[in-house]
């Protein structure tokens, strides 16, 4: 097979493209994403592309303090940075520059602190602000995981999906939930469940379902009516049939 050399124009047209499908907006991580393509090379970026989606598969990865998940983005160049050549990441990441003068944080006065929420104390905080409460303009819940019952008619599909809040990690500032189970009812139309129904045949694929929710009382669970259904596995291959320069 005749290797292809990309040109400026399809290089850029690379970059840009890997960029969106990493979920980068910021020009500081698609600079770095663009310094990675152009020291690596287009094959080896499509490659760390196929880590990065597997490794997503996998879980993910966790920053170094284990306050959340590695962005996607972030995947993608910590898996670069761990496989080039020591001489190569020099050129890639090249090490900050030292500020030539400190500068002095001052903190914060003592009055300014307030003491963290605690979850046994939100009801009087949540009152005063129901009394004004804002609207709502759009809303949508994702769900990724996998059913363990459903139910077929001919023209909707009724999933019953279970989570546990333990296994969440919530950004600093958000107070720890109860451990507890969730159910959630999904109505899904035939339409998209027959794009998905293959999916449920691989078991290390997962559902991902978009929709609106609602707390339905008289089963005691949320019930999620889908406007949206795929798989992690399928959005791995649009993504990446959506990458250009193909060899």
């Amino acid at each position: 097979m005749t290797q292809h050399t990309a040109t400026k124009n399809e290089m850029w047209t690379f970059i840009n493209t890997l960029a969106d499908q990493l979920g980068e907006t910021e020009r500081g991580p698609r600079s770095q994403i663009a310094r990675i393509v152009r020291g690596v090379g287009v094959e080896f970026a499509r490659e760390l592309y196929q880590r990065t989606l597997e490794t997503e598969g996998q879980g993910g990865l966790m920053l170094p303090d284990g306050s959340r998940r590695r962005t996607v983005g972030g995947v993608f160049i910590y898996l670069a940075r761990a496989q080039v050549s020591a001489e190569l990441r020099l050129k890639i990441f090249p090490p900050r520059r030292k500020k030539s003068q400190k500068v002095v944080r001052q903190s914060p006065p003592a009055s300014a602190a307030r003491p963290p929420l605690l979850w046994n104390e939100r009801g009087e905080l949540i009152e005063a602000l129901r009394a004004q409460s804002g609207a709502i303009h759009s809303l949508k819940v994702v769900l990724i995981g996998r059913p363990e019952r459903l139910e077929q008619t001919q023209e909707q599909v009724t999933l019953w999906i279970a989570d546990s809040v333990d296994r969440v990690t919530l950004p600093r500032g958000v107070p720890t939930p109860p451990n507890g189970t969730t159910i959630y009812k999904v109505y899904l139309g035939i339409k998209h469940w027959k794009r998905v129904e293959s999916a449920l045949g691989n078991p290390e694929d997962q559902l991902i379902i978009e929709g609106v929710a609602t707390f339905e009382t008289a089963i005691q669970a949320m019930v999620v009516y889908a406007t949206r259904a795929s798989s992690k596995l399928l959005e791995a291959q649009r993504r990446t049939e959506r990458l250009p320069i193909q060899t």
